[in-house]
């Protein structure tokens, strides 16, 4: 930018002519050297800012992406008709609770109740456990994550959450379902638990 003092003596930028001068030809390239120069360092300033954007900003929005699809992997459920016995919590599924039965106590301290829960795929008989048995009624839709499909006392297969799952109701009576088959009435081969966590049939 030029700029006048008392004396009429442009003062230019270091892009303009080193020497000041009166011609008022020169001066007019001069404030055009000025804008020019000016321009550049704010084009210049906008690009790096754009850099910046894309180099530190992008990276992070696509590993949230990343995150969010990795996230939407481990929440897929699992169709009722796919579950199959097991020594680990992994079962993931959403269902609907046709019936509840009464709430007994095991041991003289817990409370459990049984259930029978379908989706539009099976049913299978769900355990309830401590305040399970009085948060969810018949009609409750529930979501269970990291659920176990084991035999309990009995020999009876039961879908449960046991210690490492969680069940959460995402709704009511609103959902497609059928009672056959019953994945806890279907013979399964008979199976022992090895190492702690690993089945093996007999």
């Amino acid at each position: 930018m030029v700029i006048f003092t008392n004396n009429f003596r442009p003062q230019l930028h270091p892009c303009a002519a080193s020497s000041p001068t009166k011609d008022p030809s020169k001066l007019l390239i001069a404030g055009a050297v000025q804008f020019f120069c000016f321009f550049g360092n704010l084009l210049a300033l906008h690009r790096f800012s754009f850099v910046s954007f894309n180099r530190f900003l992008l990276p992070s929005h696509y590993l949230d992406f990343r995150l969010f699809r990795s996230r939407r992997r481990q929440l897929t459920m699992l169709p009722l008709k796919d579950i199959t016995p097991a020594a680990r919590n992994n079962i993931n599924t959403q269902f609907i609770i046709l019936e509840k039965g009464k709430i007994t106590l095991e041991g003289g301290q817990n409370k459990t109740c049984m259930g029978l829960v379908a989706d539009e795929t099976a049913s299978v008989h769900f355990q309830l456990w401590n305040e399970e048995c009085d948060a969810f009624e018949a009609g409750d839709i529930i979501r269970l994550s990291n659920g176990i499909f084991s035999y309990q006392r009995g020999n009876n297969l039961v879908l449960r959450a046991g210690k490492r799952g969680k069940v959460e109701k995402v709704g009511e009576f609103t959902m497609a379902f059928v009672e056959s088959p019953n994945m806890s009435e279907i013979l399964w081969p008979r199976i022992r638990i090895i190492r702690g966590n690993t089945y093996e049939s007999l």
